[in-house]
């Protein structure tokens, strides 16, 4: 197989076939399908529509935080681009359980990916969710899942060179808790914004903007933002 063609391998009886993107590195990394999944719709919304916006100048050699890790499409990416070290945070179990796979199944990355089967809120402690697969999001009632602040995940981590985030909603909640000290560690931030109201959503971008230059692409309905710490 050329290394300038993906394929989607597993137990689906079909392949998946993309290019490579012409601005990667290498050949890609490998993502398990399973039958019946959404690993390829994820694939070819990170690698090959460049969702988040990342290229391996922005994270090589430094800390990526993946909020939201799924299956570990995105982590695999920074991996693969030359991030020192990538914390994934996934509080599916479902979700954790493929991201580990996924890890597994790329030796030569797995070193410096860190799985972690946690939701990342406003607080440490608890937090109900229900939802499956991609759309797990934290509800009144639900399964209780271990969740941590933005600011205790960022503690031991030093600078971030690049924050990813895709959090089904609660991105509004950890970013108003999260102090202007915290965000500016991150150098830069990629996050799909859920639907919510104006004065929610303009909250979150004025905090961001404190530090950072920022893009917000879409509408109230849903989007995402795009930022690069003054600076850099």
């Amino acid at each position: 197989m050329s290394e300038d063609v993906w394929v989607n391998r597993g137990d689906s009886t079909d392949g998946v076939y993309y290019p490579r993107p012409a601005w990667w590195p290498a050949a890609v990394p490998r993502i398990n399908a399973h039958v019946g999944g959404y690993e390829s719709l994820l694939v070819r919304e990170i690698w090959i529509e460049d969702t988040y916006r990342v290229r391996p100048e922005m994270i090589r050699g430094g800390t990526v935080i993946d909020l939201g890790a799924n299956v570990g499409v995105f982590a695999l990416l920074a991996a693969h681009h030359g991030a020192r070290r990538v914390i994934a945070c996934e509080p599916n179990l479902d979700n954790y359980r493929r991201l580990v796979e996924n890890i597994a199944l790329n030796p030569s990355l797995a070193g410096c990916v860190e799985p972690l089967n946690v939701a990342v809120h406003a607080f440490t402690g608890t937090v109900c969710m229900d939802g499956a697969w991609g759309a797990a999001r934290v509800t009144d009632e639900g399964e209780d899942v271990r969740c941590v602040s933005l600011a205790d995940l960022i503690a031991e981590r030093g600078e971030v060179a690049f924050l990813k985030v895709d959090v089904e909603g609660s991105e509004f909640a950890i970013f108003d808790a999260a102090t202007v000290e915290i965000t500016a560690r991150c150098r830069h931030i990629a996050m799909e914004l859920h639907a919510t109201d104006a004065a929610t959503r303009d909250r979150l971008v004025a905090k961001i903007r404190r530090t950072h230059r920022v893009e917000v692409v879409g509408s109230l309905a849903g989007g995402s933002l795009y930022a690069t710490r003054h600076g850099t």
